[in-house]
C-alpha cells in the first residue's frame, strides 16, 4: 500500500494549500516532525526554527501559547517540548505575521496574508473563533505561559487562523482550540 496524506484522507482537503510548493494532494512530502503523520504539500509547512516538517493539525498547537501535544488536553502548560524555553521565540516579543513568515518559510502568501488580516485585530479574531468561550474557557488554560499578553493573544490569533484556513474539522486540534460548537458534538 502507497503512502498517503493523513488529511487528505481523514480531514477536510480545504479550498488552499497551506504552502506554496506545487506537489499534488495527497502525495506525502513526509512525516510529521511532532506526530508523524504523512502529509502532502497542501497540507504541511517546513519551520525553518526547528528544521522540521509540520502537519496542518501541528502547526496551530506549536504556535499557540500553550503547546501541548496534538490531539489531547492541550498540555499541561510551562515550557513546550518542541521549542527550546517554551513557546516563545524571541523572548515573548509580539508576534507578527513576519514571525510566522521567517518560521514557516514555505507557507502560500495567501495564508500569510490571512495571518497579517487577523493579527491587525487580534480581539476581533478570537472572538469571531471562539465567541464567549475566549474569557470564561480558553483565556484561563493560557494564564502563566512566560509572555507578553499581546503575544500570547497574537499566537492564539494566528493559531486559529491556521485553524480556518485549513479548513480541517477542528476535533482534530486540542481541546482548547476547539470552538464552542466542536466542543459540544
Amino acid at each position: 500500500m502507497a503512502a498517503t496524506c493523513y488529511l487528505c484522507v481523514y480531514g477536510n482537503t480545504g479550498s488552499y494549500s497551506i504552502s506554496n510548493g506545487g506537489g499534488p494532494a495527497g502525495d506525502p512530502l513526509g512525516g510529521c516532525g511532532i506526530c508523524s503523520i504523512f502529509a502532502c504539500d497542501r497540507h504541511a509547512l517546513r519551520n525553518s526554527l526547528q528544521r522540521r516538517y509540520e502537519c496542518g493539525i501541528c502547526i496551530p498547537a506549536s504556535i499557540s501559547p500553550r503547546s501541548g501535544p496534538p490531539g489531547g488536553s492541550g498540555g499541561g502548560g510551562g515550557s513546550s517540548p518542541t521549542r527550546p524555553g517554551g513557546p516563545t521565540s524571541g523572548g515573548g516579543q509580539t508576534y507578527t505575521a513576519e514571525t510566522f513568515k521567517a518560521e514557516y518559510t514555505t507557507a502560500s502568501d495567501l495564508l500569510v496574508e490571512k495571518v497579517r488580516e487577523a493579527l491587525t485585530d487580534v480581539n476581533a479574531t478570537l472572538y469571531n473563533y471562539f465567541g464567549q468561550q475566549l474569557a470564561s474557557r480558553v483565556l484561563p488554560q493560557l494564564a502563566g505561559e512566560g509572555m507578553t499578553p499581546q503575544a500570547m493573544l497574537a499566537r492564539l490569533a494566528t493559531a486559529v487562523t491556521i485553524i480556518d484556513f485549513t479548513e480541517l474539522p477542528n476535533t482534530l486540534f486540542p481541546a482548547y482550540l476547539q470552538t464552542e460548537r466542536e466542543m459540544a458534538e
